[in-house]
């Protein structure tokens, strides 16, 4: 049932999304062609011209927050509306758990979210064709060999850092939708409020977070001090700091999640 949630929220989602990630793609095309366009000397001090670049650009760029925002918000509003807006009702009538829906919305957040990652990296790439050369690419990873060996030293090992960056990003993908999801869900505590309620939601989860944060922090001062003072690898010190904050980012999603599923699991303020 899992996979039938995911196919048909990603579906629902996919009819706004795909219109904003192909808008990106086509302006990064067409600023591409622009700048190309551009180097013709005939057309240098053309007024025409260069307004029109000017306003291609601003698009690339208006497309640009556009689907990265607009990934964030279309996700959100869609939870809203499934869970506590006019399709609530459909939504609890499906054969299944409040749990599995939940995982739906999750999983569906966080292949969107990579989506929109993905999108954001191929319009770049699409700017760039023509403009950077492979030389000068692997040029560039010449130059940064030394800082990812610097990095690879803080951590450890190489493959420390890599396992480090891939659980961080499946955190972060997948916490930031449950932040979102939370603050919705406890937002409906305060009947006709329900926006309010999730901004207030926020702002304590926020402050909750700030706190253990600097707590943590406070806990590692004497052992960041001691690396600071005797050694010149400053990145040993703060790699602990970092593996403590992924955990606690991981520890509040865990929270989240069981709030959310403990709120839909009683009576929500369904209109």
């Amino acid at each position: 049932m899992l996979g039938k949630v995911i196919k048909y929220d990603f579906k629902a989602v996919a009819r706004y999304l795909i219109p904003f990630y192909a808008v990106l793609l086509v302006s990064a095309a067409l600023a591409n062609i622009s700048r190309l366009v551009s180097e013709n000397d005939m057309l240098k001090g053309n007024l025409i011209f260069e307004v029109s670049t000017g306003l291609i650009t601003a698009a690339y760029v208006l497309a640009t927050l556009l689907a990265v925002i607009g990934t964030i918000v279309i996700l959100i509003i869609h939870y809203y509306k499934s869970f506590t807006g006019d399709a609530a009702y459909f939504t609890f009538t499906l054969p299944a758990s409040n749990d599995t829906l939940l995982w739906g919305k999750i999983i569906n957040g966080a292949i969107w979210t990579c989506i929109s990652f993905v999108i954001l990296a191929l319009s770049i790439g699409i700017l760039m064709v023509g403009k950077v050369t492979a030389a000068q690419i692997k040029t560039f990873f010449d130059l940064a060999k030394p800082i990812f060996a610097e990095i690879y030293n803080a951590f450890g090992s190489k493959t420390s850092f890599i396992l480090f960056v891939v659980c961080w990003l499946v955190i972060v993908i997948f916490m930031n939708q449950m932040e979102f999801y939370f603050c919705i869900t406890a937002g409906q505590i305060i009947k006709g409020h329900r926006i309010l309620g999730a901004f207030a939601a926020y702002i304590v989860l926020k402050i909750a977070q700030q706190f253990v944060s600097t707590i943590l922090t406070l806990t590692q001062y004497a052992k960041i001090k001691e690396v600071i003072i005797e050694t010149t690898a400053v990145g040993t010190a703060f790699s602990p700091l970092m593996w403590i904050s992924m955990a606690e980012l991981a520890i509040f999603g865990v929270l989240e999640y069981i709030a959310i599923s403990l709120l839909l699991k009683k009576s929500l303020n369904i209109e």
